[in-house]
């Protein structure tokens, strides 16, 4: 999803991507739908436009379409786990087109997942998984080095010695990545690794990106509030809209032309939460809020009143 974002630094690393905010003039682009084959394969072009995720001269796409001559944008392609890496070959293509200076965009990627291979060592965040897993994210993006690189998830099979080498060695010795980050770690999780950094002299994770909506806050506002104030932490998020709940869109069922109809695999379990009584109730919750008893009463009123003058 494209969102309208304002600059702002992540004080740990002084880096100063785009993000959310209500003076808007840079841009936050995220891969990780447009090219699971929702959007590119659709022939929704006006979609794939919105989300700016697509070559450029297939959809005639400018720097000045973007909106970026005063600030810096954040792409993330998420390559990892993600069309099996397609959304990377599709940002690059981008990328390569366009011809933007690298100074004017912030790119990043995740890896812990892999792009579906079955191997051992094509997952998890060992340190060959981690320096070869990037390479080949950096070859399908047609770039030397990504500006973050996020641990995907934390791994319990690798000790966090290992996992902080290894984003050391990408960074420091490899210059494959100038900061490296978590998604979806616990705070715990991120205060051990960044003590290990402290305690052997390597370098430190400086960004979270969690889950949070108004479904999923207490993670975000009470589990990290901690590490936000200790090490200034920075965060990206994903799922702000909880996966197209928060639109409304699936108050009254589910849209033949939405993700979860056309993909109900990769959503079963979404699916499935929506139908459980919580599921239902966070629905009604939902629909409250977008529509308040007065105003659900004067549309019943007006209802009233038509019928009775028919």
């Amino acid at each position: 999803m494209a969102m309208l974002s304002s600059a702002k630094v992540i004080d740990a690393a002084g880096l100063r991507p785009s993000v959310v905010g209500s003076h808007s003039r840079g841009l936050e682009l995220g891969t990780g739908d447009t090219h699971e084959g929702w959007v590119c394969t659709c022939g929704d072009e006006n979609i794939a436009r919105s989300t700016f995720t697509v070559p450029a001269a297939k959809y005639e796409l400018t720097r000045d379409d973007m909106k970026l001559r005063s600030e810096t944008m954040w792409v993330k392609p998420h390559g990892f786990g993600y069309a099996a890496g397609d959304c990377e070959v599709e940002m690059g293509t981008a990328l390569k087109e366009l011809d933007w200076p690298r100074d004017e965009y912030v790119i990043s990627t995740k890896i812990f997942f892999g792009t579906s291979r079955k191997e051992p060592n094509t997952n998890g965040l060992s340190k060959k998984h981690l320096v070869e897993g990037l390479k080949s994210s950096l070859k399908r993006l047609q770039l030397d080095y990504v500006d973050v690189v996020f641990a995907h998830r934390p791994d319990p099979a690798t000790p966090m010695k290992e996992i902080v080498e290894g984003f050391t060695q990408i960074i420091r010795n490899l210059n494959l990545a100038y900061y490296w980050g978590t998604s979806e770690w616990s705070a715990t999780q991120i205060m051990e690794a960044t003590q290990i950094a402290e305690r052997y002299n390597l370098i430190a994770p400086v960004v979270e990106q969690p889950q949070y909506n108004a479904f999923h806050r207490e993670r975000f506002e009470v589990e990290y509030a901690p590490i936000f104030e200790q090490f200034k932490y920075g965060t990206t998020i994903w799922s702000p809209l909880a996966s197209g709940l928060l639109t409304g869109k699936y108050n009254d069922g589910i849209p033949s032309d939405s993700r979860f109809a056309t993909n109900k695999d990769f959503f079963a379990s979404t699916i499935k939460q929506l139908e459980t009584p919580e599921g239902k109730a966070k629905i009604e919750k939902l629909r409250t809020l977008m529509y308040p008893p007065s105003f659900l009463a004067q549309q019943r009123l007006s209802r009233s009143t038509t019928t009775a003058k028919l």
